[in-house]
């Protein structure tokens, strides 16, 4: 109420929750919540305080990264679609990179290099490239899957790692702030999304690199990843597939 503010933006449950009512008791004139993901977890009660906080005396217009998430908005949680506004998100230039240094950061990782950035939840699909690996076909040069990213799965991903049958290996690098310097290093950005994604950043990224992307045709990712026009798209949890669709760009990789 000091700062007299003439914008609120929220981003997020909790924070939309919190931040709208401070909004309304601090009179605040225009008031932006920002929906990034679809949130399956969100319990009843949950979804009847979005639909409540969704009145116009207590939100202006409720943001969506992407058409799934809009959907999501109005199917799943029930917000009004007048209120709904969907606005892609950008992405930031890439940083000054290039493909010695970000392999020499990776050692002994060597190409072909496939990459995976984000966290390392179950969400994110990482148990599944796994799995892919796999599934290679025979004859392929050894791939190296190199995870980026920290979570709650990274110790079940290392023992899985760790058990991996086959002449491909994986490499988890942990959490990294400039993620995007090592893309120069990838032949191929794999994004094996199971649960959700609101749009997937990565992918943005890894084609803004020039990279060749496979991703998991789920949430908003079907917005970013063309089918075989920007990328190619496999079902969600789908191993063989996933391992299909990696062996046909490692094979051409032009």
């Amino acid at each position: 109420q000091a700062e007299r503010p003439d914008v609120l933006h929220s981003h997020g449950h909790v924070a939309g929750v919190l931040g709208r009512l401070a909004s309304a008791w601090a009179r605040v004139p225009v008031v932006v919540h920002h929906l990034h993901t679809m949130d399956p977890t969100l319990r009843l009660r949950h979804r009847q305080l979005e639909r409540l906080l969704a009145r116009p005396s207590l939100t202006s217009r409720i943001l969506c990264c992407s058409q799934a998430v809009a959907r999501h908005a109005r199917c799943d949680l029930g917000l009004p679609e007048t209120r709904i506004r969907t606005i892609h998100n950008g992405i930031d230039p890439p940083p000054q990179a290039d493909r010695r240094t970000a392999l020499r950061r990776l050692d002994p990782a060597a190409p072909p290099i496939v990459g995976c950035v984000g966290s390392l939840q179950a969400h994110k699909g990482q148990e599944v490239l796994i799995e892919a690996l796999q599934r290679l076909p025979e004859g392929l040069e050894p791939v190296t899957a190199v995870l980026v990213g920290d979570g709650p799965d990274r110790r079940r991903l290392e023992a899985m790692a760790r058990s991996l049958r086959s002449p491909h290996r994986v490499l988890l690098t942990g959490a990294m702030l400039d993620a995007r310097a090592l893309l120069p290093a990838f032949d191929l950005v794999v994004m094996p999304s199971v649960g959700r994604e609101g749009l997937g950043l990565a992918a943005l990224e890894a084609m803004d690199a020039g990279l060749p992307v496979v991703a998991s045709d789920v949430g908003g990712l079907p917005e970013v990843v063309l089918n075989e026009r920007t990328g190619l798209l496999v079902p969600p949890g789908n191993p063989t597939r996933l391992a299909d669709a990696m062996a046909d760009i490692l094979r051409r990789p032009d």
